[in-house]
């Protein structure tokens, strides 16, 4: 959760060590965290008014008054997210009174052009299209329901990653990991180079194209994701991209690229393919029992592959665990 006040993993293991710890000198922090990371991490952290270095010297850093500086920050965030979210829900109702009133095809308004796409085929065709006429990168909410009982990776993703042009970031609700199979999905994915992360609540589903457009279903339900707004270049795209950049920062990211790659372990680890998929639901929130459901094993499997997995990190707690994934980059 520290994502949602700009914090990297690797910042907010940081300040949670000196938090529990006390002060800490630079080179303290350089025998725990990545070296080249501390310098910049302090500065970005001492900017946001978490941490502060003694008077005396800047030798020893140390956290600020903890409810003082992270309550303004989340103050700050909150007013944000819920002005961009708010002129979301405008639109989606001011879209919904125009098919209630019969308006079809191309509608402009204040905020920009606004296509309405009935058709669930012509949808799904528009979608591939701007997706292979994507130069720089897709962004995407994905949040159920579903219209097919168990999700497949994406294939025009998979054709465009192959490729190497195409950058793709995704962002997951935590119920999405729930839907039988798709978290196979994810991790196919996430090998082939997606960036995944994961939230407790995802508003809507949303795929943007470079920033230039975006479409997202009207109506979400297990039987219809139809109409589909298209939008063109306007303030509400603006809104879109902001409230997407704004919920990835509050994202917890899954296992990266170099960690999952098939059944490769990272170097160094003796991980399977089963410890992959463990350490994405812990980084998603999931408890272990959530987890044997999830992966259909039994609930002292679980726990023996999360002592296994901390004892190849070399780490005594979970924390630890999750400190050692994210300095050497496997989350």
């Amino acid at each position: 959760m520290a994502g949602a006040i700009g914090l990297s993993r690797a910042q907010a293991a940081m300040y949670d060590y000196l938090l529990r710890n006390g002060p800490a000198t630079v080179a303290d922090l350089e025998h725990l965290f990545q070296r080249d990371s501390v310098a910049e991490g302090l500065r970005h952290l001492e900017e946001l008014g978490l941490v502060g270095a003694g008077q005396q010297s800047r030798a020893e850093w140390h956290v600020t008054e903890p409810s003082t500086a992270l309550n303004g920050i989340l103050l700050t965030e909150e007013r944000e997210i819920l002005q961009r979210y708010g002129d979301l829900v405008a639109a989606r109702d001011w879209a919904a009174q125009a098919i209630a009133h019969g308006s079809a095809g191309k509608i402009d308004d204040s905020r920009g052009s606004i296509e309405l796409v009935s058709a669930t085929d012509a949808a799904t065709t528009l979608w591939d299209r701007l997706q292979r006429s994507a130069k720089e990168e897709v962004a995407g909410l994905d949040r159920p329901p579903y219209q097919v009982r168990v999700p497949g990776a994406n294939p025009v993703e998979l054709e465009q990653l192959t490729k190497g042009t195409v950058k793709y970031r995704g962002i997951y609700a935590r119920a999405a990991l729930a839907v039988t199979g798709y978290l196979d999905a994810i991790l196919q994915l996430v090998a082939a180079g997606e960036q995944a992360r994961v939230l407790e609540d995802v508003p809507l589903k949303l795929s943007i194209f470079d920033r230039r457009a975006a479409i997202t279903p009207l109506r979400t339900t297990p039987k219809s994701l139809s109409p589909w707004l298209l939008i063109h270049p306007s303030a509400l795209l603006d809104a879109l991209n902001t409230l997407f950049e704004l919920l990835w920062v509050r994202a917890t990211p899954l296992v990266s690229r170099e960690t999952f790659r098939g059944t490769e372990a990272p170097e160094g680890l003796n991980f399977t393919t089963e410890d992959f998929k463990i350490v994405a639901l812990l980084s998603a929130g999931y408890k272990d029992a959530a987890i044997a459901a999830q992966l259909g094993i039994a609930h002292r499997t679980v726990v023996r592959r999360v002592a296994n997995i901390m004892r190849e990190l070399s780490a005594d707690t979970r924390l630890q665990a999750g400190i050692q994934l994210a300095k050497h980059g496997y989350v």
